[in-house]
């Protein structure tokens, strides 16, 4: 599976480190 920040919607993706908010909530 190839996970490409770009593909992810802006919503689901902190704009600030660029980490999707699924693993960003985990850390």
């Amino acid at each position: 599976m190839t996970t490409n920040f770009k593909d992810l919607p802006e919503g689901l993706v902190c704009p600030v480190c660029g980490v999707p908010h699924d693993q960003f909530e985990k850390i």
